[in-house]
């Protein structure tokens, strides 16, 4: 699998991984940022979650799921990186621990 396809794939699972606990139309929902979103469901069905989630979803990563950009340069060590955030708990991933190696020492303070 050439690196293109594969970092792709690698970040929608880390997107459904996150979003585990929705059900398949519950992330659908989620990951439909572009335009307005009419959802249907009986009581007690998770609506308001989905909307918080929607809301949130759209605020820190836009329309990243359904994104095919990959970044410059992307490497197999980077695909690496994504795939062991798998492993992170949904705390620390909601907590956005996946990108602070890298966001961490880009802004590190001058002393």
């Amino acid at each position: 699998m050439d690196l293109t396809k594969e970092y792709l794939s690698e970040k929608r699972k880390l997107f459904d991984r996150l979003y585990d606990d929705l059900n398949s139309k519950q992330r659908e929902a989620v990951y439909s940022v572009n335009g307005p979103l009419l959802v249907l469901a009986g009581a007690g069905s998770g609506k308001t979650t989905v909307l918080v989630r929607r809301i949130a979803h759209i605020i820190r990563y836009g329309d990243a799921y359904n994104s095919n950009a990959v970044p410059d340069g992307i490497t197999e060590s980077d695909i690496r990186e994504i795939k062991k955030a798998s492993a992170l708990s949904k705390e620390e991933l909601r907590a956005g621990r996946l990108f602070y190696h890298r966001s961490r020492a880009a802004h590190r303070p001058e002393r």
